[in-house]
């Protein structure tokens, strides 16, 4: 018989830990539930999101109507300083200068909310010094004191409002702009939002899905494939596994989705964030393995000459370790150390066999078989000091005649071949 060294014990647990994707194994869509949070907190409406997919927030647009609000302020604040310094009535007309600061506000950064703001106050100053001049009369007085103070709050007010409106904008790119798949739905599940991810994904444009009903959209492969999903979701408020959904195109494909439940606050709106991946490559790769794996292990198995495998790693770092040292001529070393060899035999460990070495060793179980190379080889053995100065050689194939011990026939004459893989750099 001719037992024969297949792939090391690294490659064999590297292929036996490939399985198919389970939860929480592969890359998981990104975390968005503070975004969409955010959303429902500033109470989005639909039509906002709509306007949102069909104009994909371009910037030119709030730039022109930053422009736009930014003219009808100042005209604004012009009429309205105009009026507060002719007006004769006993009235603060200077806090109607809140309205320039909403007006501008709209379309406006947190700078030029406070820059409004300051030119306001500016305006308000001068009109008061210009109907009143350096006369501090009471009610004038407080009536400067009353507008400023509208002046100051209301920037205050539209300066947070101005910054959550940013962090909106940014946020609602940043779903546009991410590869997964998002959509949200309301509690009875009409869609209510369509990333660009999901238009590339399932082929639907936002304008064919917006309203509709999830699985009207998303058939699921198989009648009861949305019934776990949907039942996990109402009892827990989270969902997340593997579907086989049809897209608009006919074609099937594997998705992992995610879905997560958000309602800051109990009078706002039920919203369900539904992010998805494609793992329809991954899914065929895994299947493939598996097919590749049960070739192999047929093969193995069934092959007509003896194959055990063995662990060479530990012998491989200790002879690395004694040419570190300074060792050149490795034959003379374990001539010079036949210790080593005897050392070294106790060392392999033997990771698999298949059913033939279990015949010729007279073993019923892979279990009862030899645990370590040394329990096997004979004392006398002169094969392995040759292979050891094979392998530190970096050689890969070695070829030998030895005997073995079986429970069956006592020693049994064979021709070794050990196979060892190429070294990878990683």
């Amino acid at each position: 018989m001719k037992p024969k060294e297949s792939k090391n014990a690294d490659d064999r647990a590297r292929s036996a830990s490939t399985k198919p994707i389970q939860n929480g194994s592969e890359r998981k869509p990104i975390e968005l539930g503070e975004i969409c949070a955010d959303r429902v907190g500033l109470e989005m409406g639909r039509e906002q999101i709509k306007r949102w997919d069909s104009q994909r927030i371009e910037l030119s647009l709030f730039q022109r109507a930053f422009k736009y609000r930014l003219h009808v302020a100042i005209a604004l604040a012009i009429l309205i300083f105009v009026a507060d310094t002719l007006s004769r009535h006993a009235t603060a007309v200077a806090v109607m200068y809140v309205l320039c600061l909403i007006v501008a506000s709209d379309s406006a950064s947190r700078i030029t909310v406070k820059l409004v703001s300051g030119g306001c106050a500016v305006l308000t100053l001068l009109s008061f010094f210009i109907s009143h001049g350096l006369a501090t009369e009471t009610l004038p007085t407080l009536r400067l004191i009353f507008s400023l103070f509208a002046n100051v709050t209301t920037a205050i007010l539209l300066t947070k409002q101005a910054g959550d409106r940013l962090i909106l904008q940014a946020q609602a790119r940043l779903l546009e702009l991410t590869s997964d798949a998002i959509f949200l739905r309301d509690g009875t599940g009409r869609i209510c939002y369509w990333n660009h991810g999901a238009e590339r994904l399932f082929g639907y444009h936002a304008s064919e899905v917006l309203g509709k009903f999830h699985w009207e959209v998303l058939a699921v492969q198989g009648g009861e494939g949305r019934a776990d999903p949907e039942r996990c979701f109402v009892e827990t408020g989270s969902w997340e596994g593997e579907l086989e959904v049809i897209t608009k195109s006919g074609r099937s494909i594997n998705v992992y989705s995610r879905w997560r439940a958000e309602q800051p606050r109990p009078e706002a709106p039920l919203m369900i964030i539904v992010t998805t991946i494609d793992i329809s490559a991954r899914k065929a790769a895994d299947a493939a393995l598996r097919a590749s794996e049960f070739r192999y292990r047929t093969i193995f198995e069934t092959l007509p000459v003896a194959i055990w495998e063995h662990d060479l790693r530990p012998v491989k770092a200790e002879i690395d370790a004694i040419k570190a040292s300074g060792v050149v001529d490795f034959k003379s070393f374990l001539d010079n150390n036949p210790d080593f060899i005897v050392r070294a035999r106790k060392m392999v460990r033997i990771t698999d066999v298949n059913q033939t070495a279990l015949r010729l060793m007279g073993i019923s179980e892979k279990s009862d078989f030899f645990e370590y190379l040394s329990d096997f080889l004979p004392e006398d053995d002169e094969s392995f000091g040759q292979f050891l100065a094979t392998l530190s050689e970096g050689q890969q194939v070695f070829q030998s005649e030895t005997s073995i011990k079986s429970s069956l026939n006592g020693q049994i004459p064979v021709i070794v071949t050990l196979n060892l893989p190429p070294v990878t750099c990683h």
